[in-house]
């Protein structure tokens, strides 16, 4: 979702997790901003504040919250799985620029097993 932050013409891109009654879990913002290949996500978007892992537990299963960009830095992932995270919930766009889109696919299936 996008949130408001304290810095106008910037939001936080935060990922919140509910529970099947609606209830909050949990909530993460982003920390890495994908600035590459002409395309600046830190002109309009706030890193979130925290590098504190976020991970919620729902039906007996630790799950860690990352997104998109956050795939390809193990200092989100690494600390999630030490902190028993069975999983991990990682939403994300892929863009329009065929290298990026061939880096997605590619990290989709390498990352999981790298962790």
């Amino acid at each position: 979702m996008v949130e408001t932050s304290d810095e106008p013409g910037r939001v936080y891109n935060t990922l919140v997790a509910f529970g099947p009654d609606g209830g909050r879990l949990a909530s993460y913002r982003k920390i890495h901003l994908f600035d590459a290949q002409g395309f600046g996500e830190s002109t309009f978007i706030k890193p979130g504040p925290s590098t504190t892992p976020v991970a919620f537990e729902h039906g007996g299963v630790r799950f860690g919250l990352m997104t998109c960009y956050g795939l390809r830095f193990p200092d989100v992932a690494k600390p999630l799985a030490a902190a028993g995270s069975a999983g991990l919930l990682v939403p994300g766009a892929g863009s329009s620029l065929p290298t990026e889109n061939e880096r997605c696919r590619l990290g989709w299936i390498c990352d999981p097993i790298a962790l």
